[in-house]
């Protein structure tokens, strides 16, 4: 009965070391590793700016204009300019004329001076035609706004030139057209 016992024991103690021989040898062929990845989704920012802005008490930010008259030149130079922490985009600006009738706002239009390397399109945007780095900026889509001299002085209404600006990563498209389009989609 004592050599079953110590048989017992044995076989048990036997059957350990095999076990923690085998572990052993698995954790010595084994290994874990872990990974976090962090995957961020690229951004465009661009911010519109002119020379001689200033912020308003309304707290929007441009430019203003008093006691205009007829002939009058006013510098006005819109410009966008990518963050450092922006990606390459395409640019896009549009302009709207609040205060003025159609046809008013459309003799304004023609008279600007819109600068080489912008292109305006059937949807109304002007397109830069250039793919904007980061940190870049645009060339002045104009600089100047002429009052007609033919104006008449009940003509002279107060209005608000707004520039609204657009910008599209140019990163995984071929062209601009290909990158304004995705927007669509």
């Amino acid at each position: 009965m004592v050599n079953k016992k110590k048989l017992t024991a044995g076989v048990a103690a036997l059957i350990l070391c095999i076990t923690g021989v085998t572990y052993g040898t698995l954790a010595y062929f084994t290994d874990k590793d872990t990974r976090a990845n962090v995957i961020t989704i690229g951004h465009v920012t661009g911010t519109l700016t002119e020379t001689d802005e200033h912020m308003r008490d309304d707290n929007t930010t441009g430019k203003d204009y008093t006691n205009v008259k007829p002939g009058d030149v006013l510098d006005k130079d819109p410009t966008v300019t990518l963050d450092k922490e922006s990606e390459d985009a395409y640019v896009r600006v549009s302009i709207n004329y609040e205060g003025l009738t159609k046809e008013q706002a459309l003799a304004i239009e023609n008279n600007l001076d819109i600068s080489a390397g912008w292109t305006k399109s059937e949807d109304g945007y002007y397109y830069y035609n250039k793919e904007v780095p980061v940190g870049g900026c645009t060339s002045s889509l104009f600089t100047f706004v002429k009052i007609r001299n033919d104006v008449n002085k009940d003509e002279l209404i107060p209005f608000d030139i707004i520039c609204y600006c657009e910008s599209v990563q140019a990163f995984g498209f071929k062209t601009a057209d290909e990158a304004w389009s995705s927007l669509n989609n």
